[in-house]
């Protein structure tokens, strides 16, 4: 099992072809070829291809069933291989930047074994909701 542990929060502009800079410190371990697929809370989810491939093998072995193909459908059919260019920079495609809801600015966040890709107004949104019941819960 892969162990990743991206973290942090960073704010980017998306520029007119809707590409976006991965920062340095989370493209170390991200990788130049990852896998970006639809996240069930509005953002998108950018996995290294180690973790990718991990996924893979739970879902290959989930679809012995009919509700584990059509999860297999689901998020094969969705996952979209990317690449970042010299510059550091991935263009998101176009299902996932509707799928997040994305205009001229994305919140990258570092979660553990993945990056999230929001925008920031309904990151900000889903962080205050998630306050009232997560954070009591931490010990600092």
């Amino acid at each position: 099992m892969s162990f990743f542990a991206f973290t942090g929060q960073y704010d980017q502009k998306i520029d007119p072809k809707k590409r976006i800079i991965i920062p340095s410190c989370l493209r170390e371990d991200l990788g130049e070829d990852f896998v970006m697929i639809p996240s069930p809370d509005g953002c998108i989810y950018a996995y290294p291809s180690e973790v990718w491939y991990e996924k893979v093998e739970e879902a290959v072995q989930s679809g012995t069933t009919a509700e584990g193909r059509r999860q297999q459908s689901r998020l094969f059919g969705m996952a979209s291989k990317v690449q970042t260019d010299k510059s550091g920079r991935v263009t998101l495609p176009q299902n996932l930047f509707a799928h997040a809801g994305l205009t001229d600015n994305v919140a990258i966040v570092g979660v553990g074994s993945r990056i999230e890709i929001w925008n920031p107004t309904v990151y900000d949104e889903y962080l205050s909701v998630e306050d009232e019941t997560v954070l009591p819960d931490i010990n600092y």
